[in-house]
């Protein structure tokens, strides 16, 4: 069992900054998917060095090393060492992720802004959101056992990565008409979001857990599931569930329903992070400091859902191919978070090992077709020589809501 200390995190961060070769992932992907990933190392290594006056953006990410520092001496040590890495990509040396100049190379005495992220954004969100393993999904691809169909191409993507983003939604030949949505919103409480729309009151209740291949370790698989949703309802559900007993090829358990992966009210999306692990004994404080993570990502789900509609990212409309092209706003902000995410948990977990993550949004359009029809969706988590398994969960109205 590998100690989780604040001396090993300091010296996986050091050795991931002086990375000599591109990994992989930082070959692959864009670098709009790192720019979360980008404001967070500029916002900490200012703050190490006295800045009070982080910026929004900024304190996205320097949220998530608070809540894996154990005290200030290693946040700022944190900083000192991103600052080592701004350093080598102002002196083009810096190899370990393919994160935007505009953000690696800013000095420190400059802070990075809303206004500097939009003018980012709009550079690079079209060739971020036409990456493989970002996909929209609609209902006709949703099987009646919730499976979707998928792609080779998409499927090549996450488990290069490790990760995938799914954007639930329909289109436009599908959306239901306005006295359709007046007929199902008026038995869903009359509550009106700030949007001036009546929010619908939903969940996402898991209700199986199978094992279609168990992993290449010889010792046993006892799985496990993280996740964070939010709401632009300001609904936040945040979990780590016990671990699912050994579990072998062919396995079919129970997935306790309590809690859901999301309960509360939606008026325009709903969006969240669920990871699949092996465990393999780590400590307690590294389950807490998870517990924290996934507790900040329903945070983050919530920030990413209420930009919907934001006029700010009307650009993006049209840009994009296909019906993720009308959600773009809320698909790029998954990606950066997920984005964000992946690079810490790579950097700082336990011995743990992630079979994989994905990150999900939920259109309007979608949930109120498939929340009173109780559509179900199942979240497949294929890791290759990491085991593959799947938690199955309905869309329900959430009638203790009402």
């Amino acid at each position: 069992m590998a100690d989780f200390t604040a001396e090993t995190r300091l010296a996986r961060l050091k050795e991931w900054a002086n990375t000599k070769v591109a990994p992989a992932n930082a070959k692959i992907l864009e670098p709009g998917s790192n720019l979360l990933f980008g404001a967070a190392i500029h916002g900490i290594s200012r703050r190490s060095k006295g800045a009070k006056d982080l910026t929004e953006i900024e304190k996205i990410g320097v949220r998530f090393f608070e809540i894996l520092a154990d005290d200030e001496d290693e946040l700022k040590a944190y900083g000192e060492i991103f600052g080592e890495a701004k350093a080598k990509a102002r002196s083009g040396v810096f190899a370990a992720a393919n994160i935007p100049s505009s953000v690696m190379t800013l000095s420190e005495d400059t802070p990075y802004c809303e206004e500097r992220f939009r003018d980012d954004v709009k550079e690079l969100a079209v060739a971020t959101l036409q990456q493989p393993h970002i996909r929209a999904v609609m209902p006709e691809q949703i099987k009646a056992d919730g499976t979707i169909e998928t792609t080779e191409e998409y499927d090549k993507a996450t488990q290069e990565l490790g990760r995938g983003v799914s954007l639930f939604t329909v289109g436009q030949e599908s959306k239901i008409s306005a006295a359709d949505e007046e007929r199902i919103t008026s038995t869903m409480g009359g509550r009106i979001g700030p949007g001036g729309k009546i929010m619908i009151p939903m969940k996402i209740v898991p209700y199986i857990f199978k094992c279609y291949k168990k992993s290449g370790e010889l010792t046993k698989d006892e799985i496990y599931f993280t996740w964070g949703f939010g709401g632009d309802g300001e609904y936040e559900v945040s979990h780590r569930t016990d671990e699912f007993g050994s579990v072998v090829t062919g396995t079919e358990r129970t997935f306790p329903a309590n809690p859901p992966f999301y309960l509360g009210y939606v008026e325009d999306a709903c969006a969240g992070h669920i990871i699949c692990w092996e465990a393999d004994q780590s400590t307690s404080g590294w389950y807490d400091k998870l517990t924290n993570i996934m507790r900040e990502i329903a945070v983050n789900a919530t920030h990413a859902t209420i930009h919907t509609g934001d006029k700010n990212w009307d650009f993006l409309i049209g840009l994009i191919p296909g019906p993720i092209g009308t959600s773009a706003d809320i698909a790029f902000w998954l990606e950066t978070i997920a984005s964000l995410i992946a690079n810490l948990l790579d950097i700082f977990r336990n011995h743990d090992d992630k079979v994989m993550e994905h990150s999900y949004g939920y259109g309007r359009d979608w949930l109120l077709q498939g929340v009173p029809k109780q559509w179900t969706v199942a979240y497949d988590f294929d890791g290759g020589d990491g085991g593959h398994f799947l938690a199955a969960a309905t869309c329900q109205t959430a009638a203790e809501l009402l």
